[in-house]
């Protein structure tokens, strides 16, 4: 749920996508009943990825350029952007947090993490687990502080999104982190 009135409703997860994907997601109009369709002046839309509360959403067009808008109403917060490009030919996943200031992406096959202000999409930060494994799972928390990263070989990492620090939890290793 998105407030009172909007769903936030995600297509199929596909396994070589971290969890939950964020990306490829629709917002639902409880009271229409209708979906909230993307903006006109938005070209060749793919998908988009929204912030917890619906007001923020990033917009990927088909040649996978990223843009942040404002949603209701639609207003572009940003230039679009093209991103580092994933060794592999599927999209790079994005998440927003909570608030809608900041937008993640994963980049280099999932290896490493980009920060980007929403606001001009602009490149905050960029973090990098050793060793380079693919990232599973992630999540940020509803203060906006931390950013949680599984990896496909059960570790788990805190990463304070202020300064980059990084603090390796303690899992039972080996299985890959599915969720967060």
């Amino acid at each position: 749920f998105a407030g009172r009135d909007r769903l936030l409703a995600t297509q199929e997860w596909y396994r070589t996508q971290p969890d939950p994907t964020g990306s490829d997601t629709w917002m639902l109009d409880l009271r229409s009943g209708k979906v909230i369709e993307p903006p006109a002046a938005f070209s060749r839309f793919s998908d988009a990825a929204f912030s917890d509360d619906g007001r923020i959403a990033v917009l990927r067009d088909a040649d996978g350029a990223v843009q942040a808008w404002q949603v209701d109403p639609w207003r572009p917060l940003s230039p679009r952007i093209t991103p580092r490009t994933a060794a592999s030919a599927e999209p790079i996943p994005w998440m927003l947090s909570a608030d809608g200031r900041h937008a993640f992406a994963l980049v280099d096959d999932q290896r490493a993490v980009e920060v980007y202000a929403t606001a001009g999409m602009r490149l905050v930060r960029r973090y990098q687990p050793q060793p380079r494994t693919r990232i599973s799972a992630w999540a940020v928390d509803p203060a906006n502080a931390l950013l949680a990263l599984g990896d496909g070989e059960g570790r788990l990492r805190l990463v304070e999104l202020a300064g980059g620090a990084a603090r390796l939890l303690p899992t039972a290793r080996g299985e890959r982190i599915s969720w967060i």
